[in-house]
C-alpha cells in the first residue's frame, strides 16, 4: 500500500500495479493446491472494488472508477483527506 500526501481541493489517482490470481479445484488433506492441474491463471477474470474506510464506494463525485484497477479522486475535500482508499478483489 502507498501513502500519499494531497492538498485540500487537489486530485488524485490510486492505482493497482500488480495482481495476479490462480484457481484450483484440488485439495490436498483439505487444503487448496495450487500447483496440481487443474490449477488456472485467473489474473484475467479479477474484479475490483475500491472502499474508503472499509465502505464501498459507488461511482459518484468524487470517485470514478471504483470497480477497475485505478480510483480517480477528484476535488478532495477536507472530509476524505485522512481517508484510507483499500481495493478489494474478488
Amino acid at each position: 500500500m502507498v501513502s500519499k500526501s494531497v492538498c485540500n481541493g487537489a486530485s488524485t489517482i490510486f492505482t493497482i500495479t500488480s495482481a495476479s490470481a490462480t484457481s484450483t479445484a484440488t485439495f490436498v488433506a483439505g487444503l487448496p493446491n495450487y500447483t496440481i492441474t487443474p490449477a488456472f491463471d485467473a489474473t484475467s477474470g479479477l474484479r475490483y472494488q475500491w472502499q474508503v474506510d472499509g465502505v464501498k464506494l459507488t461511482e459518484t463525485a468524487p470517485y470514478s472508477g471504483v470497480t477497475t484497477s485505478i480510483l480517480n479522486v477528484t476535488e478532495l475535500d477536507i472530509k476524505v483527506y485522512r481517508s484510507q482508499y483499500t481495493p478489494r478483489f474478488f
